[in-house]
C-alpha cells in the first residue's frame, strides 16, 4: 500500500507540473545577478533553454535597470522579439525596426530637483538622455556601471545650466550604508512622486511615479493578451519585487536577496542563469 501511495504522489507531482508548464505563456528576465553571470555573460543553459521557448512560441522579454542598448544586446543572443522592459520599465522599446515604443520619464523639474539635491548633499548622479550616460563629471562612480560597455558616457558641465530633457531614470551610487537614509531624505524632499529601486546594493535608482518593472509588463502583456497568471517572472533583488509579486509564478534565483526569496512563490535552487534555466525546465 505504501508503494501505491509513492506512486500515485509521483503521478499527482508530475500532473501538477505539466499542468503548470501548460499555461505560462511569458517569461520575463531580469538581467544583472539573474540572466548573466558576474562576469556579463550568459549561462550556456538558459541560452539554450531560451531558443527552445522562442521555437515553442513561448513569450520571452527583459526586464532589467540597464539602459535599451545594453537590453538588446542580449536579446538579440538569444533572437527576443518581445518588447523589452528597460530603465526599470521607464522605457519600453522593441528591437525591431519601428517597433513599440513608450517612454515614461522623470519631468523636467523633478529632474532639476534631484540635480539640487545630489550637489546639496554632495551625492554622485547620472541621469540618461537618447541612449547616453550624462554625468557632470566622469568618475570612478561612473566607472563601475555595466552599461558603459555598450553606450557612450557625456561629461555636461553643471547639470544646473545644461539643456536637459527628460530622463528615463537618474542614478545616485553610493555606500550601501548610506542608502537608506538618502531615501527618506528624497522622500522628505518630493514625497511620493517618485518611485524608488535599486538593482545592486550601493545605488539609489529614481524613475517616475508608478514606473516599475511590474507596470511596464502589464503594459507589455496587454498588447499580446496575456494575463498576469500566464507570466513568470525570474529576478534577484529589490527592483524585481513587484514584477514578482506581480506575476502569476514570481521567482527568486538562488542568489537573490533574503527578501526577494521571501516573496518569491518559487526559489530557484541553482544561482544567475543555471537558475533561469531550471525555471525552465520545470514550469515551461
Amino acid at each position: 500500500m505504501e508503494l501505491v501511495w509513492q506512486l500515485l504522489s509521483i503521478h499527482l507531482d508530475f500532473y501538477e507540473e505539466r499542468s503548470f508548464s501548460m499555461s505560462y505563456k511569458l517569461l520575463a528576465l531580469d538581467l544583472d545577478n539573474t540572466l548573466l553571470y558576474k562576469d556579463l555573460t550568459m549561462a550556456p543553459a538558459a541560452r539554450a533553454g531560451l531558443r527552445r521557448l522562442l521555437d515553442r512560441g513561448i513569450l520571452v522579454t527583459l526586464a532589467t535597470g540597464r539602459m535599451f542598448p545594453s537590453a538588446a544586446f542580449y536579446a538579440r543572443q538569444v533572437g527576443i522579439t518581445c518588447p523589452l522592459a528597460t530603465y526599470n520599465g521607464a522605457l519600453i522599446r522593441s528591437t525591431q525596426p519601428g517597433g513599440y515604443e513608450l517612454l515614461r520619464p522623470l519631468s523636467l523639474e523633478t529632474m532639476k530637483g534631484i540635480a539640487a539635491f545630489c550637489r546639496k548633499h554632495g551625492y554622485y548622479v547620472q541621469l540618461y538622455n537618447e541612449d547616453r550616460i550624462l554625468v557632470e563629471k566622469r568618475t570612478k562612480e561612473t566607472d563601475i556601471d555595466p552599461d558603459l560597455i555598450h553606450n557612450p558616457v557625456v561629461e555636461v558641465g553643471d547639470f544646473s545650466s545644461y539643456p536637459l530633457s527628460p530622463s528615463p531614470k537618474m542614478i545616485l551610487v553610493v555606500s550601501p550604508e548610506e542608502r537608506e537614509t538618502i531615501h527618506r531624505q528624497l522622500w522628505e524632499e518630493f514625497g511620493d512622486s517618485l518611485t524608488l529601486a535599486a538593482s545592486k546594493d550601493y545605488l539609489v535608482e529614481i524613475m517616475a511615479k508608478d514606473v516599475s518593472k511590474a507596470s511596464a509588463l502589464e503594459l507589455i502583456c496587454r498588447r499580446y493578451g496575456v494575463a498576469p497568471d500566464e507570466v513568470v517572472c525570474c529576478g534577484d533583488n529589490s527592483n524585481d519585487a513587484a514584477m514578482i509579486k506581480w506575476a502569476g509564478l514570481g521567482v527568486a534565483v538562488e542568489n537573490a536577496s533574503p527578501a526577494v526569496k521571501e516573496i518569491a512563490d518559487y526559489v530557484a535552487t541553482k544561482s544567475y542563469g543555471d537558475g533561469v534555466a531550471e525555471v525552465i525546465a520545470k514550469f515551461f
